[in-house]
């Protein structure tokens, strides 16, 4: 990711958390959630877990409905015996359902669709 690239992450999860910080949605407004996650890459029991930022965005249509879109890119990489890998970048759009079981606890599932982006080196060579 470039420098700029990186920039404009760390200012949209700055803003996602400014945003977020005011409260769940209502029906019929927008949202957005900002965080840190890990992405799992395993084969044959060896995994390598690379650390990235993710800005999630949404609107509410009613109650039970929304639709999201997802932002992700590598914040530190995660090396496997003397590889690099990260997570150059991540987009994705969804359709949220979600079901209120209880007062403050609810039920939800999404479906969509997710592209990533993926890269590694070894000594220094890139393009594993």
């Amino acid at each position: 990711m470039t420098s700029i690239g990186k920039r404009l992450l760390i200012t949209a999860v700055g803003i996602g958390t400014a945003l977020a910080s005011f409260g769940a949605p209502a029906q019929g407004n927008a949202y957005v959630e900002a965080g840190l996650t890990q992405l799992t890459l395993s084969s044959d029991g060896i995994s390598v877990k690379p650390s990235n930022a993710l800005v999630r965005v949404g609107f509410q249509f009613t109650k039970n409905f929304a639709a999201e879109f997802v932002g992700a890119a590598s914040v530190s990489s995660d090396t496997l015996m003397g590889a690099s890998f990260k997570v150059d970048s991540a987009y994705g759009a969804y359709l949220k359902g979600q079901f209120e079981v209880a007062p403050k606890f609810e039920l939800f599932a999404r479906a969509g669709w997710l592209h990533a982006t993926l890269s590694g080196s070894a000594m220094g060579v890139p393009g594993l």
